[in-house]
């Protein structure tokens, strides 16, 4: 199955519902070019061969992109952390996925925010709690 991507316009929809603010705000709040650097993180190619694999390290890599580069103007951290958690699980859901919350998810988040978890870590935490979804 081909991986599905997030690009600009989706994180400009999940900013706005998850900041509940208007789609134009959340654009006009996006530094696009951080944003897309984020976006892009996880589909990086080398020689023809993808950098992360697999869907777990490309969530870790994308939750890391998005929470570290901090792409929202002027909005605190929480509010980034929020839209960057809200795009991993998007992320997840379009790949036929889901993620199980964990007790020590916000624990998780917060380390790879600051730095203190790396994205291996966080991928190897990630991948036993995101399984094909369940009709």
């Amino acid at each position: 199955m081909e991986v599905v991507y997030l690009d600009v316009a989706d994180f400009v929809l999940v900013t706005s519902d998850a900041l509940n603010i208007e789609v134009d705000e959340a654009f006009r709040l996006t530094a696009l070019g951080i944003a897309e650097t984020a976006l892009e993180r996880p589909a990086l190619v080398v020689a023809d061969t993808e950098v992360y694999r697999p869907l777990a390290m490309k969530a870790a890599v994308l939750y890391a992109a998005l929470a570290r580069y901090r792409p929202l103007v002027g909005r605190p951290e929480a509010d980034q952390r929020v839209v960057a958690f809200l795009c991993l699980v998007e992320f997840v859901e379009r790949n036929g996925m889901e993620l199980d919350l964990d007790p020590d998810l916000a624990e998780q988040l917060v380390g790879v925010a600051e730095g203190l978890i790396g994205d291996s870590e966080f991928a190897q935490w990630l991948a036993p709690r995101i399984h094909e979804r369940t009709p």
